[in-house]
């Protein structure tokens, strides 16, 4: 399997997605970007918990581009942002990407795991479309 990583923000209503997520294949390892909640209310075994400054949330979960460097030894992981805030998930999305890894966007449906796809059939740019 790849490792997972996702984002644990304030909104605690979401975390149970990721708790879901995270329980519903095996991973070879999983990274929970926390907030000072998340952090000290999730206790989820066999997983990484980072924290992030909310105050400073854009240079704070951007600063983990050398912790996924140095610890994913993967070409890609996983990546769900379920919770968390827009301007995080882009940090998030540009901390991994900066560290040279690839995402795919899952999420869990039915105790299975789900892959995000823009299309569900191949488009074929016609010439009207331009």
């Amino acid at each position: 399997m790849v490792s997972l990583v996702a984002l644990m923000g304030s909104d605690t209503q979401n975390w149970k997605q990721v708790a879901d997520l995270i329980k519903c294949t095996k991973w070879d390892n999983v990274y929970l970007i926390c907030n000072d909640l998340a952090y000290s209310s999730i206790n989820l075994d066999n997983v990484k918990k980072l924290k992030f400054d909310q105050n400073n949330s854009i240079n704070s979960i951007f600063g983990l581009t050398n912790t996924f460097k140095s610890e994913i030894i993967d070409f890609e992981v996983c990546i769900n942002l379920s919770s968390g805030t827009g301007i995080e998930h882009m940090a998030l999305v540009s901390s991994v990407l900066k560290s040279g890894l690839g995402l795919r966007f899952v999420h869990c449906e039915n105790n299975k795991l789900k892959e995000f796809e823009i299309l569900d059939d191949v488009y074929i740019p016609q010439p009207d479309d331009f």
